[in-house]
């Protein structure tokens, strides 16, 4: 297991993930990413998922009156924990190596919001390579995983399935 401070990567991860990967009783995934990865979960995400899903990781302490108004009214419309997520990344961006820092979900308008403010962003699929391309898991398990998201509350395509498979199964990087 890598020390903390040489861990590859900062996951903030948000409720439509940690829902699907207890759905899939996959949510072990979480404390095994921690090999790689700080694992953070803000606050108002796991007021959203504790009831039922014990996790244990980081949080950072959000305060909202600090944003710049921008960033505040550009978050409207989105859900307390997709903002956090979003947040967290920009305060632990100007902390760290901003490519270490993944958001993490499956939130459409979240996803493109990241990716307008320069954040990077995976959801469940990117998660899995991810595991998958630094051993945390193997290729099979990642399929099986992969195979079974329709089975879950996520809405995810066929096509985008089978992209990820295919990506899993050439080891194509996204």
């Amino acid at each position: 297991m890598q020390s903390q401070n040489n861990r590859k990567y900062v996951f903030i991860i948000n409720s439509s993930t940690i829902i699907t990967l207890n759905e899939l009783k996959q949510i072990n995934l979480i404390n095994k990413a921690k090999e790689i990865a700080e694992i953070y979960i803000p606050n108002a995400v796991k007021m959203e998922v504790e009831n039922n899903i014990p996790i244990k990781a980081k949080t950072i302490q959000i305060k909202n009156n600090t944003l710049p108004p921008h960033i505040k009214s550009y978050l409207e419309g989105l859900g307390e924990g997709e903002k956090e997520v979003i947040i967290t990344a920009l305060t632990l961006t100007s902390k760290t190596d901003k490519t270490k820092i993944i958001a993490i979900t499956d939130d459409k308008q979240a996803r493109r919001k990241c990716k307008q403010l320069k954040i990077n962003v995976k959801g469940i699929l990117g998660l899995i390579k991810i595991l998958e391309e630094n051993k945390i898991i193997t290729k099979r398990k990642a399929i099986e995983i992969i195979e079974k998201l329709p089975e879950t509350s996520l809405y995810i395509t066929k096509e985008l399935i089978e992209k990820a498979k295919t990506q899993i199964l050439t080891k194509q990087i996204s």
